[in-house]
């Protein structure tokens, strides 16, 4: 098969989710996705960026997790729990993207702002710590991305889609 300049494998990779005559499979088995929708706080945490459960779905005032390891074991506990109810797909919610006089950047829930063009690295690498919890539990993760109007949301769509494109985890970008 050929698409555009590019040729791609004949057979889908291990673990990939792929169509076959209009059904969803991975590894040939069918795959059907349950999916819900995350919404995430995008953190400083130290020196990481790090995945966070917003504040609404625990408090409305506080962080109920403030380091990382509590932060991804509470996101780890949430997805446990989706999992048990029967969800096997996640839509994370990383879309939601401000703009002022700086540039782009996430805004958490404690006013903190994350910019892209300085930490598009972090922020990459928090979403790996995402997708690694995920796997662990079995689940495929749907992106859901700001558009990338403008050159910044360009630039750090295509790092994330080069650093992901061998992760099986992700089932689609929206």
């Amino acid at each position: 098969i050929t698409v555009g300049c590019k040729s791609l494998p004949k057979e889908t990779p291990r673990d990939f989710v792929y169509l076959e005559n209009n059904i969803f499979k991975i590894n040939d088995t069918v795959f059907f996705p349950l999916m819900i929708n995350y919404k995430v706080d995008i953190r400083k945490v130290d020196s990481s960026i790090v995945i966070s459960s917003p504040l609404y779905y625990d408090d409305n005032y506080i962080y109920e997790s403030n380091t990382k390891a509590e932060i991804l074991q509470q996101f780890s506990n949430h997805l446990e729990l989706m999992n048990e109810l029967g969800f096997n797909t996640l839509r994370l919610c990383i879309d939601v993207i401000k703009n002022d006089k700086i540039g782009l950047h996430y805004l958490s829930n404690n006013y903190e702002k994350v910019y892209l063009e300085d930490n598009s690295e972090k922020i990459l690498d928090g979403i790996a710590d995402a997708l690694d919890i995920a796997k662990s539990h079995d689940m495929k993760v749907m992106l859901l991305l700001k558009p990338p109007f403008e050159k910044e949301t360009e630039t750090f769509t295509i790092e994330m889609l080069k650093r992901f494109a061998d992760n099986p985890t992700i089932f689609a970008y929206d």
